[in-house]
């Protein structure tokens, strides 16, 4: 009885290790997408700042 208790907890505990890994790993995953794209859209948003300016400064000169 005792000897089966516990092979039942070692497998339980294996399985749900394995879940924990993969969550955690889902989740690492999910981060580093996110920062990435935030990084590219934090650029972009550059980009449309520097064309605006250039706009501007285009349209002065033609005045």
């Amino acid at each position: 009885m005792k000897n089966k208790l516990v092979d039942f907890v070692k497998e339980w505990i294996a399985d749900n290790l394995i879940l924990l890994v993969l969550m955690v790993a889902m989740f690492a995953g999910m981060q580093y997408l996110y920062y990435q794209e935030s990084q590219a859209l934090g650029k972009a948003a550059q980009q449309v700042e520097v064309l605006k300016l250039k706009i501007s400064l285009t349209m002065e000169q033609q005045k």
